[in-house]
């Protein structure tokens, strides 16, 4: 019977260490960290993610199309105004042609060509074409954009639109 009692006091014992052991850990666990300084750190948060609304949700695919107007023209100060406003007019047409008038551009890539040597020129006319586009077209206005080259086989303006649903 003593033997009993001995081992019952015996097995009482290392559940209290185990259960004290366990509670320094959790204990440990929940102090706040400090940096080097001794200045203590917010633990971060996990941060709960919306789903943003339908409205400011873009759609999965462009909406692609081609103007046949020379990346050249845009560079030289001469004919840069019309073609701008033939650019605009034919943007205009595209647009009422997918019924997407009264849309909002969310996302806009602007390719346009030129030569190997010249991909620079034709990446910075692109990105100005985008600039000019967004300042002068409604559809546009709140867009995001960058322009890109398009290659040397063409000689025309190629976008990719992701319209807002």
């Amino acid at each position: 019977m003593r033997r009993d009692r001995m081992r019952t006091t015996l097995l009482a014992g290392w559940l209290f260490a185990d259960l004290f052991l366990v509670l320094v850990l959790v204990g440990l666990a929940s102090l706040p960290v400090t940096t080097k300084e001794g200045t203590p750190t917010s633990s971060p948060k996990p941060s709960v993610t919306a789903e943003p609304p339908e409205r400011d949700r873009l759609r999965k695919r462009p909406v692609d199309f081609d103007i046949e107007i020379p990346p050249a023209r845009f560079r030289d100060s001469g004919s840069q105004a019309a073609a701008m406003r033939d650019l605009l007019s034919r943007i205009d047409t595209e647009l009422a042609e997918r019924r997407l008038s009264r849309s909002r551009a969310g996302f806009v890539l602007v390719f346009a060509s030129g030569p190997q040597e010249a991909t620079g020129v034709a990446q910075d006319t692109a990105e100005r074409i985008y600039q000019s586009l967004r300042r002068r077209h409604k559809v546009f206005k709140d867009s995001s954009g960058v322009g890109y080259w398009a290659g040397a086989n063409s000689d025309h303006l190629e976008f990719k639109v992701f319209f807002y649903e």
